[in-house]
C-alpha cells in the first residue's frame, strides 16, 4: 500500500454535490492533531507525511457501519411511534 494521503486513517476528503450525490474532490484535510498545528490541515490525496497511518480495515468499517445503520433504525422506529401516537385523539 502506498503511504499517501488518500489512504491515511486521518485523511478526510472534501466532497462537493453534483446533482443528487455528493463525489470526492482533489482535496481534502488531516484529522491528526498533532499536523494540523504545524501546517496547513488542507492536503492534496497524494502528499506524504511523517505521520501516515493504515487506514483501518474494511471489514471493520463496513460492520460499524452496519451498526449505525441498525442504531438509526431502531431510533427511526421510535420517532414513527411517537409521531402515531400524537395524531390519535
Amino acid at each position: 500500500m502506498e503511504k499517501s494521503c488518500i489512504d491515511c486513517r486521518h485523511f478526510v476528503p472534501f466532497y462537493r454535490k453534483r446533482m443528487l450525490e455528493f463525489v470526492p474532490v482533489n482535496f481534502g484535510y488531516c484529522i491528526n492533531l498533532s499536523l494540523r498545528q504545524n501546517r496547513k490541515s488542507r492536503c492534496s490525496p497524494n502528499d506524504i507525511c511523517e505521520k501516515w497511518e493504515a487506514r483501518e480495515q474494511n471489514n471493520e468499517r463496513k460492520e460499524a457501519i452496519e451498526d449505525s445503520i441498525r442504531k438509526m433504525e431502531k431510533q427511526l422506529e421510535q420517532i414513527v411511534l411517537l409521531l402515531q401516537n400524537e395524531n390519535e385523539p
